[in-house]
């Protein structure tokens, strides 16, 4: 069987690729044994566009920091707003203070949510200070689409521990 899957720009390219040699020859020899299926599909090329921003939740590390860690709802609340705010390869660039801004908060709470935060290994520091949400509960951007530091960040992110699993 050959398979060519290839996007066309236009019916030019398309005959250009059908006329090859290789492929000609193939199709005749098919032809003559009767064994031949062809599927030519033309459309308009849609691109799938998001609304929102989206993070990828690996299911059964996120349950065990709901059921095991007893994540409470404050937690959960800086949580995603960590989330929401996090660059692509997990790295958290936010201080306490906005944090605290933005869901108006008391100042004492957030500093004692982000300890517990660090100690559920739910947020992760780097020997330079850097702090990044563990990547086996939760991901910004593919891995194989990420490049350079973003990449590189998503590798420092991910921590393995006896409840949350390698998740990429």
């Amino acid at each position: 069987m050959i398979t060519k899957s290839r996007v066309h720009e236009n019916v030019e390219d398309i005959t250009e690729v059908l006329n090859s040699k290789k492929i000609k020859d193939k199709i005749d020899e098919m032809q003559e044994r009767g064994d031949v299926k062809a599927t030519v599909i033309i459309q308009d090329d849609k691109k799938i566009s998001l609304k929102n921003e989206f993070v990828i939740l690996f299911l059964e590390n996120f349950d065990r920091l709901i059921t095991e860690l007893k994540i409470n709802t404050s937690e959960l609340r800086v949580l995603i707003y960590i989330l929401k705010k996090m660059e692509f390869g997990n790295l958290v660039s936010l201080s306490q203070a906005s944090i605290v801004k933005a869901l108006d908060m008391n100042k004492s709470n957030v500093s004692i949510i982000f300890k517990k935060l660090l100690s559920k290994d739910v947020l992760i520091k780097d020997e330079d200070g850097n702090m990044y949400v563990n990547s086996n509960i939760v991901m910004k951007g593919l891995k194989h689409k990420l490049s350079g530091k973003n990449k590189e960040n998503l590798q420092k992110s991910q921590k393995q521990t006896d409840l949350f699993d390698k998740s990429h």
